[in-house]
């Protein structure tokens, strides 16, 4: 897996797209200048044209203070992404807080959110560290799973019977 630069410039009421310097930071250069974005967890066999080819046939809405990182999984014709700013990520860590579940638990149910026809209730990770370590969730999608889960917690406790009912 690597990454791939691209470089997006205003040119009128066009905006021109090409493949940048693998070693340019994501972002804007300066103020009104092109804005570099970062494609990471491309396989190997996949061309930087292809990579190029492919977001330009993704809806990528970037907001201000992003990464401006977007992982391959993500491209494709007719998807749709939005590149929230950072704070409005969490790691690994800071989801198990909020959720009250241990690190191995979010990553477990992480890995089983990226398998194909996942259909859990656990929200897919919005993007991994470039060299395909820790995940990072929506801080908003991990607070959502918070409160199902504890609403589900409750109404599984009220079905079980209680502990001191079945002692003789």
């Amino acid at each position: 897996m690597r990454h791939v630069m691209l470089k997006q410039t205003e040119a009128g009421l066009s905006v021109l797209l090409s493949i940048a310097h693998p070693e340019v930071t994501p972002g804007f250069v300066r103020r009104g200048g092109p804005l570099h974005i970062r494609i990471c967890n491309v396989p190997d066999g996949v061309s930087e044209h292809q990579v190029l080819a492919l977001y330009e046939q993704t809806s990528i809405f970037h907001q201000n203070g992003s990464s401006y990182t977007v992982d391959f999984s993500e491209l494709g014709a007719g998807r749709v992404f939005v590149n929230k700013p950072l704070g409005s990520f969490v790691n690994s860590s800071t989801a198990a807080e909020i959720i009250g579940i241990t690190r191995q638990a979010v990553y477990a149910f992480h890995n089983a959110s990226k398998k194909d026809g996942y259909r859990g209730k656990f929200p897919r990770a919005v993007q991994q560290d470039p060299d395909g370590g820790n995940p990072w969730f929506d801080r908003e999608e991990i607070q959502q799973y918070a409160k199902f889960r504890k609403i589900h917690e409750g109404r599984n406790k009220k079905s079980m019977p209680n502990e001191e009912e079945n002692k003789d």
